[in-house]
């Protein structure tokens, strides 16, 4: 390898294309790399064999010389493995340089899905360097040894790499059969570096224009040369082998493609049909076939491997035009070597003029060749010329018997030449000949001096049609008579086959169709036969159908059911049914024909009893009759699984009818059976629950089929429980029934789960579930208060576990639910109040008020109560806890009266009321009247009083608790004392003076003569509020006048008045009309 004298440095890959230009880089004086390119010369690469001839036997090294080398060449090498070992000369190799190790390391990989126009590059970054490559890509040129970023390269950036990795990139619309150069980079802050350069061959296009000849001797196949391509290969049809086109031409001769061939050819020559010549004719065949059509491919070549396959083109090889030639044997023998051409005779139809003019036969053959194919030969066919032949006369036939005949005929005219030869010639064809006498037989005497002649045939066939002819020769030919028909007796029928119970309604009786039969007779007996010739029946067909043959018969068998077998079904069985053929019939039978009629032929037969079907009936009617079953649907097998059988095991009663066709159905006996039934049980309610113990009862309605083996509850404290849990078995269930079970030594407030079962063959069934919850357990340590607290009884007690609540009852009655272990009852009798030593009394004789006064009563300790608790959850109470208890005795602390209605609180044992006062009307008052000159008389209507309105009492104790009862009601009133007036005066009659008067009837001394007064009094009295009376006018009279207080000087006279005291001023003249006025004066009052 030239390396220009310098030492190169190679990155870390392989040359890979020998001859190609290889890229290399060194380190400028700055320690980066720069591009260079060498040419790796001729076939000499990294990888290249060397000539080692020179090596006296020993192998060359990679370098080409002899001596081992101390590297691999192509080696990575250099402080980073960037660099590579190369050869420094032939014996010696090193590394290329000493790449820093700042620099990223890339490396070109082998390219990948090479195509005509596209392909996979390769690359993988091996070093980072001192930082990160920014970029990296691949560096692509079609003219290029080293593609770089510089040039008419072609460069892809993928961007930066955080991490050593491989990268791809697939490249397309490349041009095919085009040598590439592609080269890794990247590059980062310190350089950019790139892989060993890559070269790499497009493959070649497709060929076009591919063309396979048609219709020519030699089959070529040529297409368009491809550009670049170094060579072919083709590929016929569909084998899988592609075949190597040589000196890489664009052609292709198939040597061995398929040769055309010709249809195989038949003839005829005529025999004494023409007195001149023999006439032959090709009957068919002789045509020019065509060879088969082949397809082929083509591909082009090149360094790189092959191009996709082209489009197929089919061709094939041509045939020319068929050609004729007859020829003739030398003699009247078939041997192949004594046949040559006729003059002329090329045509498919030829008359032979040169035949034997004798009549003497000769054997004739057509050769038929075309252009490209073997030629052929026709089988050969004998023909002659006709001469002067005898007249023979076929004469009627006679003796005729199954298998011989005697034949006869006459000469009418025994020819020139005389015939020489005599004889017959009888076939089942028409115009029997020696040659051709199918089915029959020919046979010849020399001739003599009689003109008939006879011939005794023999092993003819029965019931055949000959067609007979007589014959005679002279020379070479032979002439026969016309065709005299005969037709043998017929033969005995054969085959003559009587059914053997292959019909249940008849038997028939067939045989084979006799030749010449014009038709047949039957007869049949069920004994033997007996010499006449009787029974016998004509038929045309060949087959009979004896309907009145004995019929078949049917034993019915026996049926079983099972009884609780299965829960889902009855299982049917049925056995020993028979079919027994009808009585064997013996048959003749023999064939009738215009010659008679043949022996017989026998057979024997019987009529079948057919198929037996079955078909099961039913009910499911105790009593009813088998007339009256019903069919079971789809019951028409021996076994049957009766799955309609009534579900709760009740008896069905079934048979089996038989049938056959032809025969008459019979039944078995009546059988019974049932479904087996699991047992049915209902779990009730569980009842009478404590809190160890609960009762389980339940209904066995359904004891099933067969009976329970056993039956009980079980009960678990999880849900479901089965036998193996807690159980209590009753035996066997015979019948429906009851039960009940009291469960024991459960636990307190515990939930359990109940079940019924019962067992039977089926299994164990299980009832409904049902769930309870044991009540809990007594409170235990129930304790009551007893007269510690005045307001209730304390109750406490140790909880019950699983309880959710406490019901308390004082006595029988319900006090409380409570869910605490405590309760304070304030419902509980407390200390009882009566109204028993109450001495109410209530005064009646005081004015300002009533006094009233009792004794307190008597006070009942409060009783004591019996208490019981139960603890409860949802199942129920639990026993009672029982405690007795009762309230702190509580003093009388007070007193309430009730006055009118209304209770007021009172502290002592005494109280005073005020209670409503008397009544008082303060009468009516009258002044002046009878005037007096002395004073104003004052008189009064007397005051009236009512006793005070009475108050009902009652008084009742009190203490903590509340008052007690009230005593009986006491009435009680005020009095009133002596009522006393109060005279008031006024001289305006607005403003009064007290006058201190206080008498009912009093006078006014201080009354000033003449001056009216009003007056009015107050009235009071101890008990009452004081009250005034009317007011009331007056005034006393000039003393000197009669019309003072105590006389009016009236238009009738003087009045006086009665009640009026003669003062002393009262004149006697001015009371003439009164009387006499006293002489002494009165009391003032």
């Amino acid at each position: 390898m030239k390396v220009h004298s310098r030492l190169w440095w190679l990155t870390a890959a392989s040359l890979v294309v020998a001859g190609s230009w290889v890229g290399c880089s060194e380190p400028d004086k700055r320690g980066n790399r720069k591009d260079v390119v060498f040419d790796v010369g001729g076939d000499i690469g990294l990888d290249a064999t060397h000539d080692a001839s020179h090596c006296n036997g020993r192998s060359a090294n990679a370098c080409g010389g002899c001596e081992p080398l101390s590297e691999v060449i192509g080696a990575p090498c250099g402080p980073c493995d960037l660099d590579q070992v190369v050869c420094e000369s032939d014996n010696a190799a090193s590394c290329s340089g000493e790449t820093s190790c700042d620099a990223p390391g890339v490396r070109t990989l082998d390219v990948s899905e090479l195509s005509s126009f596209s392909v996979v590059l390769h690359g993988e970054l091996i070093n980072l360097g001192n930082e990160a490559p920014t970029s990296h890509g691949f560096c692509v040129s079609s003219t290029s040894a080293l593609p770089a970023h510089s040039g008419d390269s072609a460069c892809n950036d993928f961007g930066p790499l955080a991490a050593l990795a491989s990268f791809s990139q697939s490249l397309n619309d490349l041009s095919s059969s085009t040598r590439y150069v592609v080269r890794a980079y990247a590059t980062n802050a310190t350089a950019t570096t790139y892989g060993v350069a890559v070269a790499f061959l497009t493959l070649p296009e497709s060929p076009t224009d591919v063309v396979a000849s048609v219709n020519s001797s030699d089959l070529s196949v040529s297409w368009s040369g491809v550009t670049g391509a170094t060579g072919y290969q083709i590929k016929i049809g569909d084998s899988e082998t592609w075949i190597d086109v040589e000196d890489a031409a664009t052609h292709y001769i198939d040597a061995s493609a398929p040769m055309p061939s010709i249809s195989s050819v038949t003839i005829a020559a005529s025999k004494g049909t023409l007195a001149d010549a023999v006439s032959l004719t090709q009957i068919t065949g002789g045509e020019a076939v065509p060879a088969t059509s082949v397809s082929y491919r083509v591909r082009a070549l090149n360094d790189s491997g092959a191009s996709e396959p082209s489009e197929p083109a089919s061709g094939r090889r041509s045939v020319g035009k068929a050609n004729f030639k007859w020829q003739r044997s030398a003699a009247d023998a078939d041997v192949a070597e004594g046949y040559s051409d006729l003059e002329g005779a090329t045509t498919l139809a030829f008359l032979d003029a040169s035949a034997p003019p004798s009549g003497e036969g000769r054997y004739y053959r057509l050769r038929v060749s075309a252009e490209g194919a073997l030629s052929i030969y026709s089988a050969a066919d004998r023909g002659y010329r006709l001469v002067q032949a005898p007249v023979v006369e076929t004469l009627s036939a006679s003796n005729i018997s199954q298998s011989t005949a005697v034949l006869h005929g006459r000469f009418n005219d025994r020819g020139t030449p005389s015939a020489t030869l005599q004889g017959f010639c009888w076939s089942t064809a028409q115009a029997p000949t020696k040659s051709n006498a199918p089915g029959g037989a020919c046979a010849e005497e020399p001739t003599n001096t009689h003109d008939t002649f006879s011939h005794g045939a023999t092993g003819l066939v029965p019931g055949t049609t000959y067609y007979a002819r007589a014959f005679a020769t002279n020379g070479s030919a032979t002439v026969y008579g016309s065709d005299v028909t005969l037709v043998t007796i017929p033969a005995s029928p054969a085959n003559v086959s009587a059914t053997d119970g292959t019909h249940n309604d008849r038997v028939v009786v067939s045989w084979n169709v006799v030749n010449a039969a014009t038709g047949y007779e039957i007869r049949f007996t069920d004994t033997s036969f007996d010499g006449a010739e009787t029974g016998w029946s004509y038929l045309t067909a060949t087959s009979y159908s004896d309907t009145g043959a004995p019929s078949a018969t049917l034993s019915a068998g026996s049926a079983t059911a099972s009884s609780g077998t299965s829960t889902t079904h009855v299982i049917l069985a049925h056995s020993g049914a028979l079919s027994i053929n009808g009585a064997t019939r013996t048959y003749q039978v023999r064939s009738v024909g215009p010659s008679g009629k043949s022996s017989p032929s026998f057979d024997k037969g019987y009529r079948g009893s057919g198929t037996l079907s079955r078909q099961w009936l039913y009910s499911d009617n105790a009593t009813a009759a088998i007339g009256t079953f019903s069919t079971l649907a789809n019951a028409t097998s021996a076994d049957h699984l009766d799955t309609t059988a009534p579900a709760n095991g009740s008896v069905r009663r079934y048979a089996m009818r038989v049938s056959a066709v032809g025969a008459t159905s019979v039944t078995t006996a009546i059988v019974s059976g049932q479904r087996g039934v699991l047992p049915a049980l209902t779990l009730s309610a569980v009842s009478a629950i404590t809190e160890s113990t609960a009762n389980m009862s339940g209904t066995i309605s359904n004891v099933g089929a067969p009976s329970a083996s056993a039956y009980g509850v079980c009960w678990s404290t999880t849900a479901m429980p089965t036998l193996s849990s807690d159980c209590r078995s009753f035996g066997e269930a015979t019948s429906p029934t009851s039960f009940t079970h009291l469960a024991t030594n459960l636990t307190s407030s515990t939930t359990y789960f109940v079940r019924a079962y019962a067992t039977n063959s089926h299994g164990t069934v299980y009832s409904n579930q049902v769930s309870f919850l044991t009540v809990p357990r007594a409170p235990t340590n129930l304790v009551a208060t007893q007269g510690t607290s005045i307001a209730q009884v304390g109750l406490s007690w140790t909880a019950s576990a699983g309880a959710t609540q406490y019901v308390i009852y004082r006595g029988s009655v319900l006090v409380q639910s409570v869910t605490t272990t405590s309760f304070n009852d304030s419902g509980a009798t407390p200390t009882a109040l009566t109204a028993t030593g109450f001495a109410l009394q209530a005064s009646t004789g005081l004015t300002d008020h009533v006094s009233l006064s009792w004794t307190p009563p008597t006070v009942v300790a409060p009783p004591t109560h019996t208490y019981t608790v139960h603890a409860i959850n949802a199942a129920g109470q639990s026993v009672a806890a029982t405690a007795t208890g009762y309230r702190g005795l509580a003093q009388i602390t007070g007193y309430e009266l009730d006055i009118s209605g209304s209770w007021i609180a009172v502290a002592n044992t005494t109280y005073s009321h005020v209670a409503p006062e008397a009544l008082l009307h303060p009468g009516v008052i009258t002044a002046g009247v009878p005037l007096s000159g002395f004073h104003v008389r004052l008189t009064f209507t007397q005051a009236t009083t009512h006793t005070a309105q009475s108050v009902p009492y009652r008084v009742r104790a009190v203490n903590a608790h509340g008052p007690g009862p009230a005593s009986s009601i006491v009435n009680g009133h005020r009095t009133m004392g002596l009522p006393v007036p109060l005279w008031h005066r006024s001289i305006d009659g607005v403003d009064f003076d007290d006058l201190a008067l206080t008498t009912f009837n009093a006078t006014d001394t201080t009354a000033e003569p003449l001056v009216v007064y009003t007056y009015r009094a107050l009235v009071s009295a101890p008990g009452v509020t004081a009250d005034y009376t009317n007011t009331d006018t007056g005034h006393r009279r000039d003393p000197f006048s009669c019309d003072g207080i105590c006389g009016l000087q009236a238009a009738s006279g003087c009045w006086c008045d009665t009640v009026c005291l003669e003062e002393e001023d009262c004149c006697a003249d001015a009371c003439d009309a009164c009387g006499q006025c006293p002489t002494d004066p009165p009391d003032p009052d």
